[in-house]
């Protein structure tokens, strides 16, 4: 692999319905996109299963604990927040939001699918570990830094 590869990384293609889709690499524009819908939907969906569970009658505590250990549903999100799902895969894949809208439900959730598996895999591969190195080296500094001051 090339240092240019390992900077820009080529793009991964997926077969869905017969149709071949290029998932882009995650570059600075994708990730404030991705990021800012991600939010969206993130803020809605807790406010929305939040209400669900205030009108169950689940305490405030227990609805926190459950809020708390939320994941996504890739079928609850299609459902309750298609066109932001669908503004996010058109970012992945370079598609324009119309052509997204007009693909077949079975298809749009397994290219929704798949860019969220290609994404999750960078954060996971790359930035985690690249976030706890500088993390580690900040630590590391900072406690020189106060062994230098005592």
């Amino acid at each position: 692999m090339s240092d240019i590869d390992k900077l820009v990384p080529a793009s991964e293609t997926v077969q869905i319905g017969g149709r071949e889709f290029a998932i882009k690499p995650l570059t600075v524009r994708r990730m404030a996109a991705f990021s800012k819908l991600f939010d969206q939907v993130s803020a809605q969906e807790r406010k929305r299963r939040r209400s669900e569970m205030l009108d169950e009658g689940i305490s405030h505590e227990e609805i926190r604990q459950r809020l708390d250990q939320f994941e996504f549903d890739l079928m609850s999100l299609a459902a309750n927040h298609a066109e932001k799902l669908a503004q996010a895969v058109a970012v992945a894949t370079d598609l324009k939001v119309e052509d997204v809208m007009e693909l077949p439900g079975d298809t749009f959730i397994e290219l929704a699918g798949a860019v969220v598996g290609a994404y999750s895999d960078f954060f996971v591969r790359r930035a985690v570990p690249a976030l706890a190195s500088a993390a580690t080296k900040v630590a590391a500094t900072i406690g020189s830094l106060q062994a230098s001051v005592s």
